[in-house]
């Protein structure tokens, strides 16, 4: 089955208006173990293969393209593993269904852009915490 990024999204939200801020999504390449993103709260964990400063790396593989006008800003990474990434607001807080989908828009550019395999692929697996 394909992945369904709104519905993810969808999750994310329902489990933040319920103040369960740990609640993490998980979604996995099940044929590549380095190809994974997780959301949590307001962040998005990502494997970082890379070894520079991640503001600098990540903008030049087009991540102001990736996020659009939501802003974003490293909070945490470790070279040649991870990199968590803390976004902005999605727009106007009165219009919740915008928000996600400009979220959902970001995650399936992430999918497709950083990690390089696409949203509809059968290979993503996703589990909740």
């Amino acid at each position: 089955m394909a992945l369904d990024t709104p519905h993810i999204i969808g999750r994310l939200f329902d489990e933040i208006a319920a103040e369960y801020f740990d609640f993490t999504i998980t979604v996995e390449d099940r044929e590549t173990a380095g190809r994974w993103l997780q959301l949590r709260g307001n962040s998005i964990n990502l494997p970082y293969p890379h070894s520079g400063k991640p503001q600098e790396v990540l903008s030049d593989l087009g991540f102001t393209d990736i996020f659009g006008s939501v802003d974003w800003y490293v909070d945490d990474w470790a070279a040649g593993s991870f990199v968590t990434i803390d976004w902005g607001s999605l727009g106007q807080p009165t219009d919740h269904a915008a928000e996600r989908d400009v979220l959902a828009a970001i995650v399936t550019r992430l999918l497709e852009k950083y990690l390089g395999l696409p949203a509809d692929s059968e290979r993503w697996v996703i589990s909740e915490q």
